[in-house]
């Protein structure tokens, strides 16, 4: 399985448990290997793109994204159907559930809004060129929770809720316009908000 791999790594173990289909690809590899993004970043990017192109209807989205050359031509083809799932939302009949608001599971700072609504995680989709409306029903459910950075530098922030009672989450993605990648400083600025308010929770139900 693993013959086309001159070594053998961490991401490339990930990438063959979640998708066998990738492995020995020029995809495969591109991920396995790559220096510039972790682990979890680029999972979280594959898994991104399979979701948009199933929630477009795309045929066999997982057969489209294994024929991928590259983390760059993935990047473009995840570009692409954002923006064709952005315009899809235009014309979308809206949600049932649209106009209700989103469960309020982490306390958000001057930095760091909540996104409340709908409407709100749409205009967000849009403004960024990224697919984080395709999180509603997840958000709306108590599974994720959506964040806007405005400064000091605009990012779009994702909380995967894996456990509600206690309530244990992660943080999913930071990202910026196009999905571009945060700095250093602005990873740390929100970990240090994240690692904040757990410790507010933990203080509630102590309290």
């Amino acid at each position: 399985r693993f013959k086309h791999y001159q070594q053998i790594n961490l991401n490339a173990l990930s990438v063959d448990h979640m998708y066998p289909f990738f492995t020995g690809t020029p995809l495969g590899l591109d991920l396995a290997f790559n220096q510039q993004q972790g682990r979890s970043q680029l999972m979280a990017y594959l898994n991104d793109t399979l979701h948009m192109g199933m929630t477009l209807g795309i045929f066999d989205p997982l057969q489209r994204v294994s024929q991928l050359s590259s983390i760059s031509d993935l990047r473009q083809l995840h570009d692409r159907w954002v923006v064709e799932r952005n315009e899809m939302e235009l014309v979308k009949t809206r949600p049932q559930n649209a106009d209700f608001a989103y469960p309020q599971l982490l306390t958000a700072n001057g930095q760091i809004k909540p996104i409340s609504r709908y409407d709100e995680l749409v205009a967000e989709g849009r403004e960024q060129g990224h697919c984080i409306a395709i999180y509603h029903q997840s958000i709306a459910n108590g599974h994720y929770c959506a964040f806007k950075m405005a400064k000091p530098e605009r990012m779009t922030i994702g909380i995967k809720i894996t456990k509600t009672q206690p309530l244990m989450c992660e943080i999913d993605q930071i990202r910026g316009a196009s999905n571009s990648m945060p700095s250093e400083q602005i990873r740390e600025i929100v970990y240090q908000w994240f690692e904040q308010t757990k410790a507010q929770l933990k203080q509630r139900k102590a309290g």
